[in-house]
C-alpha cells in the first residue's frame, strides 16, 4: 500500500550546514535554505529544521550541482 512515517516532534533535532557547508549559500546561484524560505507554525521548527534544514535551494540544476560536487 504504502508508507507512513511518525516524527516525535520532542525528540527531533535540528539538522544544520556546518560552517564549511554554510558557506555554500554564498556560492553563484545558492538561493537559500529550504527551512528559511517556506512559511511553517513555528511549533514544528525542529520538524522543518530536521527535514530542510540542511537543503539548499538553487537558481538553476547546474549551480546546484557545480555547489554539490564542491562541498
Amino acid at each position: 500500500m504504502g508508507s507512513i512515517t511518525f516524527l516525535p516532534i520532542n525528540s527531533l533535532r535540528a539538522r544544520l550546514l556546518s560552517a564549511e557547508q554554510a558557506n555554500a549559500l554564498k556560492e553563484k546561484g545558492a538561493i537559500g535554505l529550504a527551512c528559511d524560505l517556506i512559511g511553517y507554525d513555528k511549533a514544528y521548527d525542529s520538524v522543518f529544521k530536521n527535514l530542510l534544514g540542511s537543503t539548499i535551494v538553487c537558481d538553476t540544476y547546474d549551480n546546484a550541482n557545480l555547489i554539490s560536487k564542491k562541498y
